[in-house]
């Protein structure tokens, strides 16, 4: 499936500060205007993704998370200090 996710007037942070499972095989992924992890991310045999952007395409196959797209890049920040 291709899912697309587009932000409004004012887009959102993601902040985890905890911990983030996907079953095995499964995927993560953490879309916003700034991403941040002090958390820990755990996606075995999976993927896992932190992307900022003001619009983003995610698509997904059978096999799981296959590719990110940010059509609206910002001076957004991902932080990855789990």
């Amino acid at each position: 499936g291709r899912y697309e996710f587009q932000g409004g007037s004012i887009a959102g942070a993601i902040l985890n500060q905890g911990k983030i499972s996907a079953d095995r095989g499964g995927y993560v992924a953490l879309l916003g205007s700034a991403v941040k992890n002090e958390g820990t991310i755990s996606a075995p045999e999976g993927s896992a993704v932190l992307a900022a952007g003001n619009a983003a395409t995610l698509t997904l196959d059978d096999q799981g998370l296959v590719s990110v797209k940010i059509q609206k890049p910002i001076q957004g920040d991902v932080y990855d200090n789990g």
